[in-house]
């Protein structure tokens, strides 16, 4: 589909709402802001994956599977080398994570994303895709092995977002942009309020996607019920957060570079963490939310300029000169 640059300032939106989750941390239990904290968990990543589905390519053949390599493995392999640097420079040694096929910490919605794209095809083919997704992934959940390995669990758990943008994702998107903007920020503010009290009586990791039901700690039919319940609130809140963000396009610049922006930002991140002063951070939560959501917009910004975005591209382009040439 053509660009939309209402859809750029979404994934701006999320974007931003990404960083300041993981930057939040440190404060995520604190009163004034774990509710925030776990609203965003429900609906951040679903929504990227919403929007991913829905640019997705109908069929993947020779030339788009080398570009899929091209711009999702290659950043993949180039950060993952990135965030074995930086374990050698804070720990003393590499972790060689990705020997183990379990990516580094945010580096697992690449390898998700790379098996979502390559399935676009099949959830096509399927003749209820969604409810068909919802079954796979609550299926693999109930297997106790189920987790980071391979990105395994997320890439099940997040799948039927992506189908539903697969499917459904530009007819959601034309209905939310034709609302009178008064009327689409009225029923976001109360679908979110709503939303905001379902997730503080839920616990935080069934939006996480990363694990079994058994890791944690949960049985069978109660597992089903939590994800179930989430996948509800999930898909609810990413409605009314496109209802929100499809109003402006004032973020737009941050969601054309959000790779670049996730990439670098856990990056950023892990390296702040090794300064923190956790006691200072605990004693000052209020000065440090300030704190934490004026760096995140300092990240977002940072790494969506022209002279940041040629540097990573940088990065990328020999390797991803070598998988072009490889895969012709």
């Amino acid at each position: 589909m053509a660009r939309n640059v209402r859809i750029d300032s979404a994934k701006g939106l999320l974007i931003f709402l990404v960083v300041f989750a993981h930057a939040v941390i440190p404060i995520r239990t604190e009163p004034i802001l774990f509710v925030l904290y776990k609203l965003i968990y429900s609906v951040h990543m679903p929504a990227f994956i919403f929007i991913a589905g829905m640019m997705a390519h109908k069929t993947v053949d020779q030339t788009s599977a080398a570009k899929l390599v091209e711009r999702i493995i290659v950043p993949l392999l180039v950060f993952e080398f990135i965030h074995e640097l930086l374990d050698l420079a804070l720990t003393g040694s590499f972790k060689l994570k990705l020997a183990e096929l379990t990516p580094h910490w945010t580096l697992w919605f690449l390898l998700s994303l790379f098996i979502w794209r390559l399935l676009t095809p099949v959830i096509y083919s399927l003749r209820w895709p969604v409810i068909t997704c919802i079954v796979v992934a609550c299926v693999a959940l109930m297997a106790p092995q189920t987790g980071t390995y391979l990105s395994v669990a997320r890439t099940f758990s997040f799948l039927p977002f992506f189908a539903i943008g697969v499917i459904y994702g530009e007819l959601i998107i034309t209905k939310i942009q034709n609302l009178k903007p008064a009327v689409a920020v009225s029923a976001a503010a109360i679908a979110l309020l709503v939303i905001s009290f379902i997730t503080d009586n839920l616990k935080r990791e069934i939006f996480f996607g990363s694990d079994s039901f058994a890791s944690l700690g949960l049985d069978i039919a109660t597992g089903l019920e939590l994800r179930l319940i989430a996948y509800a609130v999930s898909f609810l809140a990413i409605l009314a957060i496109l209802a929100l963000a499809l109003q402006t396009t004032f973020m737009a610049k941050w969601g054309r570079y959000s790779l670049i922006i996730y990439l670098w930002h856990s990056v950023i991140v892990r390296i702040s963490r090794n300064f923190y002063n956790k006691e200072f951070i605990s004693d000052n939560a209020i000065l440090m939310l300030v704190a934490f959501t004026l760096a995140s917009i300092l990240i977002c910004w940072l790494f969506s300029r022209p002279t940041v975005v040629k540097i990573t591209n940088g990065l990328l382009k020999p390797l991803q000169n070598g998988a072009a040439r490889i895969t012709k």
